[in-house]
């Protein structure tokens, strides 16, 4: 009788231990499960909140659009032209035109030149955007192997040119050859004196353009980038609490000659979230671009 209640008690502990042990495998999968679609959530999401609490649909499309816009405008070529499977380029070669897409000269080092005068506006502060500049410069240095190498060269004036549609939103003649010209800007949207040279429209429903001045093949450095821009949402950037947005280094890929691709795990995706990183397609165009001729 002694010996039964023990065996009892003792298989009554061990169905005790196994049914804790398969909650907590459950909730652990629970868990788990979470952290997995947790990234997800966002694209399947119609619409992007902005920080200032409107919505907006499909914002990285406006972009998209703006950049490309932009581009045919300039008389570079119609349409973004996907050169490998998770990469392209903005400014491929005109059709029957022989030569490489149009890239920076991996020979010199880029310089690039900030106004902080809209983001000083919006609440960033000039070491705060100096940094995350950097951060995102460095990122395209590692992506291209060390052959694309940027360097800031102090603070610069950049008021925006809202004008008409395919012109670009940095009058591109005041930026010294062989640089980028960074600057931050509100939709016209928002109201407010202060940012009364630093509005376009395309921010009303985009985080930020990039894109570069028109390449030519017929001259002395065919396909050549000479100069590029990138504008930036001062107002929701100023509040993005990441270290470096995605914006810093999507723009700045657009400004070193890479187009939008399709493939989400890219930096380059048309619809690149908040979590996106330099993959693998973004290195292997960015690689293409730094190792063409000067």
């Amino acid at each position: 009788m002694g010996m039964g209640g023990a065996d009892s008690s003792a298989r009554q502990r061990v169905l005790s231990a196994v049914g804790n042990g398969a909650a907590a495998l459950i909730v652990a999968a629970f868990i788990a499960g979470l952290l997995y679609a947790y990234p997800r959530l966002e694209e399947l999401n119609p619409q992007s909140s902005r920080l200032d609490g409107k919505t907006a649909a499909d914002v990285t499309t406006a972009a998209a659009d703006a950049a490309v816009d932009f581009a045919r405008r300039a008389q570079r070529a119609p349409r973004t032209r996907t050169e490998g499977p998770r990469f392209a380029f903005a400014s491929p070669p005109p059709r029957g035109v022989a030569g490489e897409p149009g890239h920076w000269c991996a020979a010199d080092v880029i310089g690039y030149r900030i106004d902080f005068d809209a983001a000083l506006l919006a609440g960033s502060t000039r070491a705060r955007e100096k940094y995350r500049w950097r951060r995102a410069a460095a990122e395209w240095t590692r992506a291209s192997g060390g052959r694309y190498r940027l360097e800031y060269r102090g603070p610069a004036r950049y008021p925006v040119v809202d004008g008409a549609a395919g012109h670009s939103p940095v009058d591109l003649s005041r930026v010294p050859a062989g640089e980028i010209a960074l600057t931050y800007a509100v939709g016209s949207d928002r109201t407010g004196p202060g940012f009364r040279r630093y509005t376009h429209a395309a921010l009303s429903t985009a985080l930020g353009v990039g894109g570069v001045e028109q390449v030519t093949w017929d001259s002395a450095t065919p396909g050549q980038i000479q100069r590029g821009m990138v504008i930036l949402d001062a107002v929701d950037t100023a509040n993005d609490p990441l270290d470096v947005p995605t914006p810093y280094v999507h723009e700045l890929g657009h400004a070193l000659g890479l187009g939008h691709v399709a493939d989400r795990r890219q930096i380059m995706a048309t619809h690149a979230g908040p979590q996106a990183q330099i993959g693998g397609g973004d290195i292997a165009g960015i690689t293409r671009l730094a190792s063409a001729g000067c």
